[in-house]
Order: structure tokens, then C-alpha cells, then sequence
């Protein structure tokens, strides 16, 4: 086991908030994460970033300078992890009915879930008489991943698989960029063009 796991481990043990929060069952309760959220949320409402308005709420976003944004992304990971914990605990404590639970909240019921049959093998023979197969049933050709799994039951692996799959496949298209921090070892992109010319030519 690496020495910070060890460390970890004992009583007293140093806390060090961060992304890696994500990942802990403790964020909830966690002493550092809370100290961190609480400076998180300082930081979203002080006098620098709250706007003079009658009612004084979040900051616009399109009028925060780079410090500001750089400061608040920092946090939100962290911030956003232990709301998710804070709901889930006022959920079960609401479930529970529990003393303690949130007085200004209550569970009520959700949607009702999707129509589904009580037995699908006997649909097409009810429905026979008044529908057409086609009309009961929908062919669909399966996922390149779950054509690659039953080529593989069949021994058909390696080359021999990519041979097969390959022609077939349609070209991949590029995901949408996602954010991350500097140090993050993927190459950044550049800007789109319509961000490089926002600006008119001088």
C-alpha cells in the first residue's frame, strides 16, 4: 500500500481537500470539505462578485473577469459533489422521517414509469389478428460493441475482427471539447473561428 494510503488511514490523519473528494464516502461529513465549500461559496458571494442590485443573488457569469472564473471553477467539482451528498442525506432522512429532516422540503409522488407489457410473449399472438407483424415488431441491427462481443463468442478476434468491423463502421465524429485544468497532459485546442474573428479587423 503507498505511504499517503497508509497515512490516511490513522487517527489524525491530515485532511487535504480536492478534486479527489469526489471519490470519498466522507464528503458529507469531511471537515476540510466543508471549510473548502464554505470558502467556495464565500468567494461566489462576496462584495467583488455580487452585483448592486435589489435582489442580490449569483454573479452573471459574462461579467466575471478570468481570476474570478479561474477561483470559482477551482471549486464548483468539490462544491457540486457535496450538494449532490446534501440531497441525498435530506432525501433519506425525508424517506425516514426522521426528526431532523429539512422542515421546508417533503417527498411527494414521482412519475409514474413507462407503459411496459405484463408478458411479452403473448402481445404478438393477441395482436395478431389485427395487426400486421411489422406493425408489432421493430428489427433493428445491434451496436457495432454488441456485434463485436457475439463475433468474439465465435473465436473471430484480433485482426480477423477489425477486418470484419472496420469497412462497416462509419467515420467517428470529434465529442464536444470538455473543460479541464492546465495541467491536464491533453493537448489544448485552439480557438473556433468565429471565436478569432469575434473581434472586428482593425
Amino acid at each position: 500500500m503507498v505511504p499517503a494510503a497508509v497515512a490516511a488511514q490513522k487517527p489524525g490523519a491530515p485532511l487535504c481537500a480536492g478534486e479527489w473528494c469526489k471519490w470519498c464516502d466522507a464528503i458529507d461529513i469531511c471537515p476540510e470539505t466543508r471549510k473548502q465549500v464554505l470558502k467556495s461559496a464565500e468567494t461566489m458571494f462576496d462584495d467583488e462578485l455580487v452585483p448592486v442590485v435589489s435582489s442580490p443573488g449569483p454573479p452573471a457569469p459574462a461579467t466575471m473577469d478570468s481570476e474570478q472564473l479561474d477561483r470559482i471553477l477551482w471549486f464548483s467539482d468539490m462544491f457540486e459533489d457535496w450538494l449532490k451528498a446534501v440531497r441525498a442525506e435530506a432525501y433519506d432522512r425525508l424517506e425516514k422521517g426522521s426528526p431532523d429532516a429539512p422542515s421546508t422540503f417533503k417527498l411527494v409522488a414521482g412519475r409514474l414509469s413507462n407503459r411496459a407489457w405484463a408478458d411479452d410473449e403473448i402481445v404478438p399472438t393477441e395482436l395478431s389478428v389485427v395487426l400486421e407483424r411489422t406493425d408489432v415488431y421493430t428489427e433493428k441491427v445491434n451496436s457495432p460493441a454488441q456485434i463485436e462481443k457475439a463475433l468474439k463468442k465465435n473465436d473471430i478476434k484480433g485482426e480477423d475482427l477489425k477486418k470484419i468491423i472496420n469497412p462497416l463502421l462509419a467515420e467517428r465524429k470529434p465529442g464536444k471539447p470538455i473543460m479541464v485544468a492546465v495541467t491536464d497532459k491533453r493537448p489544448a485546442l485552439p480557438p473556433t473561428i468565429d471565436t478569432m474573428f469575434d473581434d472586428p479587423l482593425t
